[in-house]
């Protein structure tokens, strides 16, 4: 029964979220155009905003920004697609978008039957992949492009991009302009080996939380911080190497 409520609350989350989305649609996918999401950080409690994390900044939420020319994809039209391919670009209406965002929540699936959704491409313009985007499928494995510089937090509710694909099983990173893995990010996923890029500094709370699969994690250089329970319940790890750049390790960080 609790586990009724809490998928009910989460679909009404959702809901409110993408109701409020004036879309187009193309090819099967849902799209807000001359749109860009961005990750949204603030001076503790002082209400001054920034779009880049500087020190003494932390998340605040996640925003849809309105830029000419870019597409932000929102979902698709089939309930429970089983398969998703996110192009370079889209064409409306005779004008031309680069597809550079894909929304929180655009493919969060939460039902009592298990997603169909097992196979993503992601298009080589994609900069930001939002919070809770991917919550919940059953892709089985991700490549994460070059052009990617941002992934979201939901950091009221901590549902991460990949959080709950519990047969995700392979992520393979080729951006090098990531610095945050956010929150939860693949908390619960299949993962049985990850390599961290270059260029991460953060690797954010829970990020990693309940891997029970994780046996290798390779850390770049660049780390700076791994956070509180990024590790938590990677049972199956038996030993890592922590770059000597990365000076502080958060409470119950490999607890498990």
């Amino acid at each position: 029964m609790k586990k009724r409520i809490f998928l009910i609350c989460l679909l009404l989350q959702t809901l409110s979220i993408i109701s409020t989305y004036a879309y187009v649609t193309v090819n099967g996918l849902k799209y807000e155009l001359d749109t860009k999401y961005t990750n949204l950080y603030r001076l503790n409690a002082v209400g001054y905003y920034s779009e880049e994390i500087n020190e003494g900044w932390i998340h605040d939420h996640e925003e849809g920004l309105y830029v000419d020319g870019h597409a932000a994809v929102i979902g698709s039209t089939s309930e429970n697609p089983s398969s998703i391919t996110i192009p370079k670009t889209i064409t409306y209406q005779g004008k031309t978008y680069n597809v550079t965002s894909i929304a929180p929540h655009a493919f969060m699936y939460i039902s009592m039957t298990k997603s169909n959704l097992t196979s993503v491409s992601i298009g080589s313009n994609v900069e930001f992949i939002g919070s809770a985007a991917f919550y919940g499928t059953s892709i089985q494995s991700i490549t994460i492009p070059a052009s990617v510089k941002e992934m979201g937090s939901d950091i009221k509710f901590g549902y991460g991009v990949f959080g709950n694909c519990s047969d995700l099983k392979k992520v393979t990173f080729k951006t090098t302009q990531l610095r945050h893995i956010p929150i939860s990010c693949f908390g619960g996923a299949a993962i049985t080996a990850i390599t961290i890029p270059e260029g991460v500094t953060h690797i954010d709370a829970g990020a990693f939380m309940g891997c029970t699969k994780l046996t290798q994690i390779n850390f770049p250089k660049t780390l700076h911080k791994i956070g509180a329970s990024a590790f938590q319940n990677a049972e199956a790890l038996t030993s890592i190497t922590i770059p000597e750049g990365c000076h502080i390790i958060g409470d119950q960080a490999f607890y498990g």
